[in-house]
């Protein structure tokens, strides 16, 4: 976009459409540039939130089955204890583990409920973004058309062809 300015400077001063085109381009790639950056920034960023949630609802989700791998072991052994002290026992361990097991399954849904938001969040920014190139392709192709009229038709058109090779 910079060659392009610098072009239609050349070319036609300040406020041709050339000019306008690339002040176009410029926008439409420094909003897609802002929209990606956000998305993918390390801390804050929807890719690292996601990221960070399947790590999360993973690990919870193991976590509650190996509890309730647990619980039906505890089950079994109340099932066929003769002592009431380790049927009382494994009874109160029993419930300590569903309620641990049903927090971890419970972190584990808000672990998915985040990925499924910002996953929404991702698909409208990608949506944002092919509008964008749509309109970039557009723009494209009138700098082409521009270009074949003016008297440096080859030069602009290399810097077009630049344009293109980066989006």
């Amino acid at each position: 976009p910079v060659n392009m300015r610098l072009m239609a400077l050349r070319l036609e001063g300040s406020n041709g459409p050339i000019s306008l085109m690339a002040q176009n381009y410029t926008t439409v790639l420094t909003e897609a540039r802002d929209w990606i950056d956000a998305a993918a920034h390390p801390a804050r960023g929807d890719l690292a939130a996601i990221g960070q949630a399947i790590r999360t609802g993973t690990f919870d989700l193991g976590v509650a089955l190996v509890q309730r791998a647990a619980i039906a072991r505890f089950r079994a052994e109340i099932d066929t204890a003769t002592d009431p002290d380790l049927r009382r026992r494994d009874a109160e361990e029993c419930a300590r583990l569903e309620a641990a097991a049903e927090r971890m399954e419970a972190t584990c849904r808000d672990s998915l409920a985040l990925i499924r938001g910002r996953t929404r969040r991702l698909a409208g920014v990608v949506r944002d973004i092919r509008r964008q190139c749509t309109g970039l392709n557009a723009t494209r192709l009138m700098c082409k058309a521009e270009a074949a009229r003016t008297s440096a038709s080859a030069t602009f058109a290399a810097i077009i062809d630049t344009l293109d090779e980066a989006q």
